[in-house]
């Protein structure tokens, strides 16, 4: 981590002494603590593919991460141009047997709302002229890895994957994006 920040003219400091390092610049701020799988980059929370880990008094990422991570997101212009983005697999999550969540108050089922929105989505893109694909377009189950197989198979620029979380506390909001970068 003290070579990225200096790679990135970014300050490097532990936040709590060989446990978390923060790394800072005038518009970035990334925060690592040891045995973690994640981090955080301006308080959005970062999945990593390997735990932070301690090794000559500071704290290391792997280099996976870096390259296929953090890299992209910090300084895009170094991976190269990105793919056009030309066809679209939408991915209405659960279906048929898997309901996902259930709002029984209300009457709504997560199946149900997630073929309803790419149903809606592929419309708009269409217009928008992307080539859609849907890996269900009615109430049937599909296992994970047959959606990712189909995507494979499509050749498809982009893998869009539908869902509708259920939190048990009206307290919780917000959305949830889980990305591969380059």
């Amino acid at each position: 981590l003290k070579t990225i920040a200096g790679r990135l003219g970014m300050q490097a400091r532990w936040v709590e002494k060989d446990q978390s390092v923060r790394l800072q610049s005038e518009w970035t701020q990334l925060d690592f603590t040891v045995h973690r799988r994640e981090c955080e980059l301006n308080g959005i929370r970062l999945h990593l593919g390997f735990p932070i880990r301690s090794a000559n008094r500071f704290l290391e990422i792997s280099k996976a991460d870096w390259e296929y991570l953090l890299q992209p997101i910090l300084t895009p212009g170094t991976s190269g141009s990105p793919k056009r983005i030309q066809h679209i697999v939408l991915d209405p999550g659960h279906g048929g047997k898997d309901q996902g969540a259930h709002n029984a108050a209300i009457g709504l089922i997560e199946k149900s709302l997630t073929l309803d929105l790419a149903v809606r989505l592929k419309r708009k893109l269409v217009q928008n002229r992307y080539v859609v694909s849907m890996t269900r377009e009615d109430d049937r189950f599909i296992p994970l890895e047959k959606r990712a197989a189909y995507a494979n198979a499509a050749n498809a620029d982009l893998f869009l994957s539908l869902h509708f979380n259920a939190v048990g506390k009206a307290s919780v909001a917000g959305l949830e994006t889980f990305v591969f970068t380059p």
